[in-house]
């Protein structure tokens, strides 16, 4: 096979290959949660600025960023958006979804407080 006609296979097979996996993308899962709070971060932020916006979201730590969106399902707060981010708190949230031209209609803050421990009492 000439280098041309070669050079050209690849191409459309690689246009092939990602036409398909774009394709294949909308029946494939999706992630939720992951085992590093940089990853896990990053998916809530991607699913964040790419899906269609809900109607429902929660802002705040870690605590919140356990909540899976799946564990409302069958609930009234089915379409929730979770910004719930590892190593920050509810401001950054906050600020990200009022930041959006159209934000969701209803904001949950999850704010904790952590009570200092006494040393030597």
């Amino acid at each position: 096979m000439r280098r041309n006609r070669q050079a050209l296979w690849i191409v459309l097979l690689a246009l092939l290959g990602v036409g398909g996996w774009t394709l294949g993308q909308c029946w494939l899962p999706k992630a939720e949660f992951a085992e590093v709070i940089f990853q896990s971060n990053l998916i809530r932020l991607q699913a964040w600025e790419f899906e269609a916006p809900r109607s429902n979201l929660i802002v705040g730590s870690s605590i919140s960023g356990r909540l899976l969106p799946g564990y409302f399902a069958g609930t009234p707060l089915a379409s929730m958006d979770d910004l719930g981010l590892d190593g920050s708190g509810p401001e950054f949230g906050l600020r990200m979804a009022l930041a959006r031209s159209n934000p969701p209609s209803r904001i949950f803050v999850e704010v904790h407080h952590h009570w200092p421990t006494l040393v030597g009492q």
